[in-house]
């Protein structure tokens, strides 16, 4: 029941009072009325501001009630959502296979060549050089066989090179070269001289006649190449 009915109510109940007191007088009956009138305000006063207090508590609890509710969440959603622990990732370093080294002859390393030339390349080039001048052209695989042949006489100096004007010198290279290597008759002076004199009118005025150039060029006035190789 609201605080109006509940006047109301009152005052008719007050009203109902004042026709049974038949005895009372006029001035009697009016302060009487004035005073229950003035009674039912001040209690419609007192209920009205009871009203507005009870308002204002019930909406300083339900405000409390939201942020109690509001706490209680808050902390709830701060234990459900924790931050998930990191995980490290430990990588594996990758392991470089081993290259096996064959240690056969195949898989060493070239040696560098040797830049400076040998001896026997000094002398080849040395003699090519100088039958060019002569003949103009030069078989260098025959060279090599002469060479081969004179063995280490060519790196000594008074063995080197051939003497036309020294009879005996000319024996020997008819007795060693012609006969021995070439296989020429012995007995055939004739053909062992004039061999040997036309190679030596060949280099007329030439000052050092090297020894593989004139048994170059007897071979091959003879023909005689196949007896060597």
């Amino acid at each position: 029941m609201s605080w109006r009915k509940l006047a109301i109510v009152q005052l008719v109940q007050k009203v109902f009072k004042k026709e049974d007191k038949r005895g009372l007088g006029q001035k009697e009956e009016e302060t009487l009325i004035e005073k229950e009138a003035a009674s039912v305000s001040e209690d419609n006063k007192q209920s009205a501001s009871g009203q507005a207090l009870l308002k204002s508590e019930q909406k300083k609890s339900d405000k409390e009630q939201e942020n109690k509710t509001e706490t209680i969440e808050n902390i709830s959603k701060t234990k459900t959502e924790k931050k998930p622990k990191k995980v490290k990732t430990v990588q594996k370093k990758e392991s470089k296979p081993k290259i096996k080294t064959d240690k056969k002859e195949g898989s060493k390393k070239p040696q560098k060549e040797n830049k400076t030339p040998s001896k026997k390349e000094l002398k080849l080039k040395l003699y090519h050089d100088d039958i060019k001048k002569h003949l103009g052209s030069v078989d260098d695989d025959f060279l090599e066989i002469i060479v081969k042949n004179l063995g280490p006489s060519i790196y000594r100096k008074d063995a080197e090179s051939v003497a036309c004007g020294d009879p005996k010198e000319l024996e020997r290279v008819k007795n060693n070269f012609l006969v021995k290597k070439l296989q020429m008759p012995k007995d055939d002076k004739e053909a062992l001289d004039k061999a040997v004199n036309e190679v030596c009118e060949k280099l007329k005025g030439v000052r050092t006649k090297y020894r593989a150039t004139f048994y170059y060029m007897l071979a091959k006035n003879l023909k005689k190449e196949s007896m060597l190789s």
